[in-house]
Formats: structure tokens, C-alpha cells, sequence
């Protein structure tokens, strides 16, 4: 058997609520526990969609390196950013720079990426497609995010 090999593959974790592949991203809520998606998604749990302005961090795997370099099969136990740069869209608007507080290895976990980016002002609201891309590979199509622009009240639209 042939099996070919790349330096990376990267791919956004989602929630798996259909079939069809077109899923909510995997993603929190600054670091939790609150889900991001589309209110009431996922039956028992609190999720709510992002806002601009918002801190959210989402999942993948398959980014590269990282510096420091981790070995395969390591718990990385601090951070370990991308050797690389990446960049992330939501609704084909790429982030600035700035907008991505960390890009890296998640602590907890061997193989798992993440990535903690404040949600830009200027996006629609909707379900927007969440792109990315390291070393010229981008993510696979599927995952979206949910955003919704605050009401008056933004405590209204988060069910706290």
C-alpha cells in the first residue's frame, strides 16, 4: 500500500451535527467552557454564537511545527506556537495578524492545535465558512462559525 506523507494537513475540528459535512467549528468561548454555534444546536448544552469583539478559541490538527519543537506523541504542557505562519478566515474575510492571539499547540494535548482569535468587527452575521491556511495548504471546507451581532441587551442573545 502507497500511503503519501505532507509536512502538513491541516483541518478544523467541528461538531458533528449532519451528515453533509457543513458543521459548526469546534471552538469555545475564551477558553471555555461556553461552546460557540448556533443557539440550541446541540440539545443540552450551552452554546451561543460569537460577536465582534469576542475572544474564541477553535481546534485542529495537522498544523506543522511548532517552536518549540514537540516530538510525536508529546504533551506539550505550555504553549508551543506554530512554526509557521498561518492565516484564518471567517466568511472569506482574513483575519489581521492581530486578531490572532495565539496560533500553537494546546497545552493539554498531544496532536492538538488551537487557535485563540478575537472576532473582527465588519463581519456579516450568519453562519461564515472558516478557512485556513499554513505553508500554502488550506483547511477543507465544511466548518462555520455562527455570529450574531449583539442586541441591546447582549446578555439576551447568549442565554446568560
Amino acid at each position: 500500500m502507497t500511503v503519501e506523507t505532507a509536512a502538513v494537513t491541516p483541518a478544523f475540528f467541528s461538531f458533528p451535527l449532519n451528515s453533509g459535512g457543513r458543521n459548526p467549528v469546534a471552538a469555545l468561548h475564551g477558553n471555555g467552557p461556553d461552546m460557540v454555534g448556533s443557539r440550541g444546536s446541540i440539545p443540552g448544552i450551552d452554546i451561543y454564537p460569537a460577536a465582534p469583539g469576542d475572544v474564541i478559541t477553535l481546534f485542529g490538527t495537522g498544523f506543522g511545527p511548532t517552536e518549540p519543537p514537540l516530538e510525536a506523541g508529546q504533551i506539550p504542557g505550555s504553549a508551543a506556537n506554530l512554526a509557521s505562519d498561518v492565516e484564518i478566515a471567517f466568511g472569506g474575510i482574513t483575519l489581521l495578524a492581530e486578531h490572532i492571539l495565539y496560533a500553537g499547540a494546546a497545552p493539554c494535548c498531544a496532536g492538538l492545535y488551537q487557535f485563540t482569535v478575537r472576532v473582527p468587527h465588519g463581519l456579516p452575521e450568519g453562519r461564515l465558512p472558516v478557512a485556513a491556511t499554513v505553508q500554502g495548504v488550506s483547511t477543507p471546507q465544511g466548518p462555520f462559525l455562527a455570529v450574531l451581532w449583539p442586541a441591546a441587551d447582549p446578555a439576551s442573545d447568549r442565554g446568560q
